[in-house]
């Protein structure tokens, strides 16, 4: 029905504005003439003069010289029109002379309605000056040119049936200039004063409608200042009020006959002020829709803008609103969006406030076409506007009624509690108790002195303490007595409760944190509970706190589900790293963890105590340190973290010098061995995935089949005749037996630079290059194993240490991957093992300086550069500035050259350019392995196997 009623009003509101006077006889000026010797003023008592007038720029024509003529070229011009609108347009900057010529059938009083003309003019009727507003120049200087805004009307006598109407006019103020809205209208004297009459009886009721809703909206909120939408739309009233002053009627000139032309046009751009405040309106009955950031950023444009036009001349800011009407557009915009999602989000009154804001922008959309020259109407911007107000004092009416309303409803609601408390009360009390009854939860108040437990506390509460009856039993002796809490905690806890009953709630809140949150209580029969616990204080009025609410928990189930949990994802993400292992690395590495770690027990065994055990703890380092780099290049996360720490505790133990801590040692130990059990468990029973701690191998029964018809066949051969036959037979055993007892070197090289791709993503660097040779030389298990030891040092400080970044690569003209080489030769008294890479290369400055600062050297004077590359076999020396989990703890290298002398090999590092020390060094890494890690056979079968 609403929507209805205003639909139809905006439909009016359009009929009325496409042209008021539709019904009415027209007369036009037709090149400056206007033929009225049909006209009947008795029937049409007013006619408006509109059409071609004749029109002379850049000059101010005498009515009298119009007699003559020796007259300026003049064109003619639409009235109503900007003369810059026109088709010839002008400039909006200078004076003109209008002239319509009217012609009567007989001689009657009349008079002539001058509507507002931008900015300066002169009237002229039957050649006698009847009015001045303002002083029309030919120039902006001030002397001679003054702007004045006005709309009077003029009663006169014509001496003639032919007169002229001249209009001199002048315009430096206005980007638009002439007689814009309505043209000049001709009548009898009483109905143009009649109309005049009515305009400004019109401006009056509004303007004085608006003030008075304003100020009455505002005495609103004085009553009520929590709702700023009432203060919001009060100012808004007002500043409409104070913008309609200026609008058609003219109000501000009955009210205010001398105000000057910059203050009249200053009160017309009061517009912009309302724009914030409308939107801060808005933003309250809509806050989720209508965001008060653009309400913000609203104020300060529109406060700025206004700034510049109170201590601006209006001809420096006029033009310039067309800049400050483009952040109207997008207001508008923003505001049609907000309401649209309002109305879809039935917001209350938001179909209301769309309504307002429709016809505002209807009106809004006729009145700039109008400013345009798109059509000819009237301005009917007032209306619009009081309109906009009628629907939001309606809305503001409804959202106050509907307050009443509630508040009626609260006041019954309470009348009828009052008339039912006493039944309502005993309803609560039994829906309490019966909730204190069954809730499975211990509940209880502490209150002072004694801590003691009030009478209302939870059923529950008896089956946790296992006791018939709490009722004013010491509370904090209830929970603390059995509770697994050092004296210190228990006593922080209870000088918190102590300062905090009787005090402000504040004081709890600051010692909240020492209170206990979860417990572990014993009970008397030994059973062990994990308990959680909330304090909570309750306080009267003035946030006096007189007792604690304490809720108890029996959350032991909880917990061990929840430790169940962990474990189970612990076990899911160490069988997701075994899936990532083959078996036989996995055994590889169960076997050396075995023998590494029987070694540091014989080792903790071995401690007496003394600073000779130095060497001892070294050697559980480096037993530690090894285990770790293998775990972590197998990619066992779990295991890599637990053994990281065990390492640090090592690498203290190391900076002491003496009692040391054996039982932690043991401790160590035991974790490790522990974890690496638990992964030995899973790898067995959970994927099935067997161990051979002896090395056994196991074969298919064809191959057992075939290698014992060969034995009996090459049996019989060789009793009856020695033939070629013979020895190719046993060339085959001994080949099928070969792989389980000897392993390519090539091989091995190749799956200990498989963690190169880990080590690289780690530490952010590129991929190397891998050069391998060695194809052909056969290790024994022994040297096997030994390889795999000293590779992974020797890689990870490689990667870590030795190659450097990509763009550090880059920079010294290096190829952005570095590369590793790896190359086995044979000799007379075993094999050696050349390994080397491209990167940076050994500081031996670095090495020397960090060796006399540790005190490793007392002086590097006379030693060569050869004894400097040899300190990195020292233990504890690193050039490393960090450490990591990868390394730089100085044991790797010590490590490697362990592992080699204990095989019973060698090991050197090999300068490229032995006789300079500044700068970094190339060098390269020679191992050399004893004959009893190789292959055992003739040089034929062992060419024969490679090949």
């Amino acid at each position: 029905m609403f929507s209805r009623c205003w639909i139809q009003f905006i439909l009016f509101l359009g009929l009325a504005s496409s042209g008021l006077a539709g019904a009415e006889p027209r007369a036009y000026v037709h090149t400056g003439v206007v033929d009225l010797r049909q006209w009947d003023f008795e029937k049409n008592p007013s006619l408006p003069l509109r059409g071609a007038w004749e029109f002379y720029w850049g000059h101010f024509i005498d009515p009298l010289d119009f007699q003559g003529t020796d007259l300026p070229a003049h064109d003619f011009i639409k009235v109503p029109g900007s003369w810059n609108k026109a088709e010839k347009a002008y400039s909006h900057r200078g004076y003109v002379t209008y002239r319509a010529r009217i012609r009567l059938a007989k001689l009657e009083e009349l008079a002539l309605y001058v509507p507002l003309i931008y900015v300066a003019r002169r009237v002229y009727i039957d050649g006698k000056l009847v009015a001045e507003n303002g002083q029309v120049g030919r120039t902006n200087d001030p002397r001679f040119y003054t702007p004045r805004l006005a709309e009077r009307y003029y009663t006169f006598q014509p001496t003639r049936l032919d007169f002229d109407i001249v209009i001199h006019a002048s315009s430096f103020e206005f980007y638009r200039a002439g007689i814009t809205l309505s043209p000049p209208s001709l009548g009898k004297p009483a109905a143009i004063a009649l109309d005049r009459e009515r305009d400004i009886a019109i401006a009056f009721f509004i303007v004085g409608a608006l003030v008075i809703m304003g100020i009455y909206h505002i005495c609103l909120f004085t009553l009520r200042t929590e709702d700023r939408s009432s203060l919001y739309f009060g100012v808004l009233c007002l500043l409409v009020g104070i913008y309609m002053l200026a609008g058609k009627g003219r109000v501000v000139d009955i009210i205010l006959p001398d105000i000057s032309f910059a203050n009249n046009v200053r009160t017309y751009q009061v517009w912009m002020l309302a724009l914030p405040i409308f939107s801060y309106f808005t933003h309250e009955l809509f806050p989720r829709y209508f965001s008060k950031r653009v309400a913000h950023a609203m104020a300060v444009l529109s406060g700025t803008f206004f700034i510049y036009v109170i201590f601006a001349e209006p001809r420096d800011f006029v033009g310039k609103t067309a800049a400050f009407q483009v952040f109207t557009a997008l207001l508008i915009v923003y505001l049609i969006r907000a309401m649209v999602r309002a109305c879809r989000g039935r917001e209350e009154g938001a179909k209301i406030f769309s309504g307002g804001a429709l016809v505002m922008a209807v009106v809004a959309i006729h009145d700039i076409l109008l400013i345009l020259e798109a059509f000819e109407s009237i301005p009917i911007g007032a209306f619009g506007l009081f309109t906009f107000i009628l629907f939001q004092s309606f809305l503001l009416a409804r959202k106050f009624s509907s307050a009443f309303h509630r508040v009626e409803e609260s006041e019954h609601e309470v009348r009828h509690l009052n008339e039912n408390l006493e039944t309502i009360v005993l309803d609560k009390t039994r829906d309490i108790r019966s909730i204190m009854t069954h809730i499975p939860l211990g509940i209880f108040t502490l209150a002072p002195p004694a801590f003691s437990i009030q009478k209302d506390y939870s059923d529950h509460l008896k089956i946790i303490f296992n006791q018939d009856d709490l009722t004013n039993l010491n509370g904090l002796q209830l929970i603390f007595a059995h509770a697994d809490m050092s004296p210190d905690d228990r006593s922080q806890a209870e000088s918190a409760l102590v300062a905090s009953l009787g005090d402000n709630v504040v004081t709890f809140q600051m010692n909240q944190h020492v209170l206990p949150h979860e417990i572990v209580w014993k009970t008397t029969d030994a059973a062990v509970r994990i308990l959680d616990l909330t304090w909570n204080p309750i306080a009267d009025a003035q946030n006096i706190v007189e007792k604690v609410l304490v809720t108890v928990r029996d959350v032991t189930d909880i917990r061990a589900l929840e430790e169940k949990t962990r474990e189970k994802d612990a076990e899911l993400e160490m069988i997701g790293e075994l899936l990532n292992t083959t078996p036989e690395s996995f055994d590889r590495f169960l076997s050396s963890c075995r023998e590494f770690l029987a070694d540091n027990r014989k080792y903790i065994q071995a401690c007496t105590g003394h600073p000779s055990d130095l060497e001892l703890i070294k050697m559980m380092f480096i037993n530690f340190h090894t285990i770790k780099g293998t775990a972590r290049s197998l990619q066992l996360k779990g295991l890599t973290r637990t053994l990281h720490e065990i390492e640090q505790f090592y690498a203290k133990a190391l900076q002491q010098t003496g009692a040391w801590d054996l039982a932690l040692m043991r401790q160590g130990v035991d974790e490790a061995e522990d974890l690496i059990q638990t992964y030995e468990h899973i790898n067995r029973h959970k994927l099935g995935r067997h161990m051979n701690p002896e090395r056994r191998v196991e074969v298919t029964g064809s191959q057992i089949s075939d290698l014992y018809q060969n034995i009996s066949r090459m049996e019989n051969l060789l009793k009856s005749d020695s033939r070629p036959e013979a020895f190719e037979m046993l060339y085959a055993i001994k080949s099928s037996m070969f792989p389980y007892i000897y392993v390519d070197a090539a091989d091995v090289f190749k799956d200990a630079c498989r963690t190169t791709d880990i080590l690289a993503r780690d530490l952010g660097k590129a991929l190397p290059r891998v050069s391998l040779s060695g194809a052909g030389i056969f290790l024994s298990w022994q040297g096997d194993e030994l390889l795999r030891k000293i590779l992974v040092h020797m890689i990870r400080n490689t990667m870590d240490h030795g190659l450097e970044t990509p763009d550090q690569r880059l920079a010294k003209g290096k190829s952005p991957e570095g590369e590793i080489e790896l190359q086995m030769r044979k000799d007379s008294t075993g094999a050696t093992l050349i390994y080397r890479d491209d990167g940076r290369g050994l500081d031996l400055q670095g090495i020397k300086d960090i060796a006399v600062r540790r005190g490793f050297i007392r002086s590097a004077s006379d030693m060569s550069t050869q004894d400097l590359a040899d300190l990195v076999f020292q233990s504890g020396l690193s050039t490393a500035h960090h450490v990591n989990d990868i390394s730089g703890r100085g044991v790797g290298m010590d490590a490697v050259k362990r592992y080699v002398q204990a095989a019973g090999g060698d090991i050197r590092i090999s300068l490229d350019n032995p006789e300079q020390i500044a700068g970094f060094h190339a060098f390269r890494i020679e191992v050399s392995l004893p004959q009893n890690l190789l292959a055992k056979d003739s040089p034929e079968f062992l060419s024969r196997q490679a090949a």
